[in-house]
């Protein structure tokens, strides 16, 4: 199949390292881990991205980005050597200082996007009046910037743009809401505060190719990367593993193909991978937790044989929603 529409996506975890180590995230990062990329796997990934697609859109992300800002520069550099387009994920505690926060914006007046991710748990050390300030400076500075905010169940959403001082319609059309999920150290928090996700949507997650800064690559940015062993999600490491040969593989993948079309939960539910217990349910309720139950190696096989299933379903819906054909 081609795609009428999309260009390569790929997403780089530059570090697992992070200046705060939030209860809510979905990774494991902090400041005492210190995985992170080597230098000569990120110029080889945007390498071979722009040989595939010289219209490859790269997103860096962490762990914190700017914890390791002379990495995130030195990336940056390389993409712009091959012409590439580049986006930013940060929890925007150098925006703090609005001195730094125009100091960085003007170094990056070419990104394609910058997404700011708040929250309350982010909030005690990075306020979110700040992460709305640096929205703001960014809109007058003609960066693309927007804020990705992750709420618990039951949040006001009128509430949470007054904190960010977000007043008008053109600010607030900037922030992204998305719910916590129960993946990463979030599996210890209370589970009242994981909202329900709709039951069917496509998780369009899965069209970016993840490379982690231990230098595997993973079929989507979500909690397939930090689930042991192999699954349907890992597809090799960027030492062994050309990304050509990783587009290969996903294009006959059958469970991502259903994932990013049909979506998890309805996979997870059809292969039975969803128990009758109170973890199982506190999973089911999203995405990411859907995927942690179906990709167990206890459900491998269930899964495949749900997702073969929907293999005529896949491929209308693959026409739909990306015009592949």
């Amino acid at each position: 199949m081609s795609s009428t529409f999309e260009n390569l996506h790929v997403g780089i975890q530059l570090t697992e390292s992070c200046d705060l180590a939030c209860r809510h995230c979905c990774t494991t990062s902090s400041p005492k881990v210190t995985t992170t990329l080597d230098r000569e796997y990120v110029r080889d990934i945007l390498r071979q991205a722009a040989d595939i697609d010289p219209h490859a859109e790269v997103v860096f992300t962490g762990g914190e980005v700017f914890y390791v800002r002379d990495l995130l520069y030195y990336a940056i550099g390389v993409v712009r050597e091959l012409g590439l387009g580049y986006s930013i994920n940060t929890n925007g505690s150098w925006a703090v200082d609005p001195a730094e926060c125009r100091e960085v914006l003007d170094t990056i007046l070419d990104v394609r996007r910058i997404a700011f991710g708040t929250d309350d748990y982010h909030d005690p050390a990075v306020p979110k009046r700040a992460v709305g300030r640096a929205l703001q400076e960014a809109m007058r500075s003609g960066v693309p910037a927007m804020i990705r905010y992750t709420f618990a169940a039951g949040e006001d959403f009128e509430q949470v743009y007054r904190e960010l001082g977000l007043t008008t319609e053109e600010e607030r059309a900037r922030v992204e809401f998305s719910g916590i999920m129960p993946v990463g150290r979030a599996v210890r928090l209370d589970p009242t505060v994981f909202p329900v996700f709709p039951e069917r949507e496509p998780c369009f997650a899965a069209n970016t190719i993840m490379i982690r800064s231990t230098g595997v690559i993973y079929g989507c940015c979500g909690d397939s990367m930090y689930l042991p062993g192999k699954h349907d999600l890992r597809h090799g490491h960027v030492k062994t593993t050309p990304l050509k040969e990783v587009l290969s593989a996903r294009e006959s993948n059958v469970v991502l193909q259903t994932i990013r079309t049909i979506g998890p939960r309805p996979l997870a539910v059809a292969a039975g991978a969803i128990r009758d217990t109170p973890e199982d349910e506190m999973f089911s309720r999203s995405p990411c937790g859907s995927c942690h139950l179906m990709l167990q190696e206890r459900n491998k096989d269930k899964t495949r044989a749900a997702a073969e299933e929907f293999r005529d379903r896949v491929t209308a819906l693959r026409a739909f929603y990306y015009g592949e054909i």
